[in-house]
């Protein structure tokens, strides 16, 4: 990437940030794709999946829940290109923990399942997030659903 191509993209990006109406971002620039992340001062949960969600428009790119199937973690992401140049708008949305600190899945089905194994999420899978509705108390015993 040449330094005008990066200069030329990071002014589009500084346009779609100033259309969208967003101020809390963290933008990080590389050989492959601009970043730009939705920081976590900028709000809880829903703030930050809004804000990612209005970039995502500003790109004209739909916002989606990406799940990181290996480890608890969560993200609202869009992906679009500003100037020519590929940009990735990512929001990290927390995963909804028991009173034991073990993570909240969510089969295919829709039953909440404590999750302690330390293997990937099924497929169909999702991590339960600060975006879903708080369940009911979950269970100790690992594997069982929540209440």
């Amino acid at each position: 990437m040449t330094q005008n191509l990066l200069a030329a993209g990071m002014r589009a990006v500084a346009g779609l940030i100033g259309q969208a109406g967003v101020a809390d971002v963290v933008i990080l620039c590389d050989q492959a794709e601009i970043t730009v992340q939705v920081a976590q001062r900028a709000g809880d949960a829903r703030d930050r999946a809004g804000l990612a969600a209005r970039l995502a428009a500003a790109l004209d790119a739909t916002p989606v829940v990406d799940d990181a199937p290996a480890g608890a973690t969560a993200w609202v992401r869009a992906r679009g290109v500003a100037a020519g140049l590929p940009v990735r708008v990512h929001a990290e949305i927390a995963v909804r923990r028991s009173g034991a600190g073990v993570p909240l899945a969510c089969t295919p089905r829709g039953r909440v399942t404590l999750w302690e194994h330390q293997v990937r999420l099924p497929p169909g899978w999702r991590w339960v997030t600060e975006l879903d509705p708080e369940p009911a108390a979950a269970r100790t015993a690992p594997g069982q659903a929540v209440a």
